[in-house]
């Protein structure tokens, strides 16, 4: 999916996370900008399964570590959608 947006949106300039592209479901426009849209839930099972932790692990690293990395960029961050209630 990253590839083909990437592919499809040649004009923007997309902020990733790395190691979790099979985790991205879509682009959505906030303003004037395009920003890639990442599934908690799969960010979740792709820790699970790479670094073999429990779903709670796994839930920690993403609050604490991932996604205070992101929220702390600028503008022009990524979005996670919380997909997994």
């Amino acid at each position: 999916m990253l590839q083909r947006i990437i592919e499809v949106f040649t004009e923007d300039s997309f902020v990733t996370i790395q190691g979790f592209d099979e985790a991205v479901i879509g682009v959505s426009e906030v303003g004037n900008e395009r920003k890639i849209v990442y599934s908690y839930k799969i960010m979740v099972e792709i820790l699970i399964k790479i670094h073999g932790v429990t779903e709670r692990q796994a839930e920690e690293i993403l609050d604490f570590d991932v996604l205070s990395m992101v929220n702390s960029q600028d503008g022009n961050s990524p979005i996670i959608c919380i997909d997994r209630l």
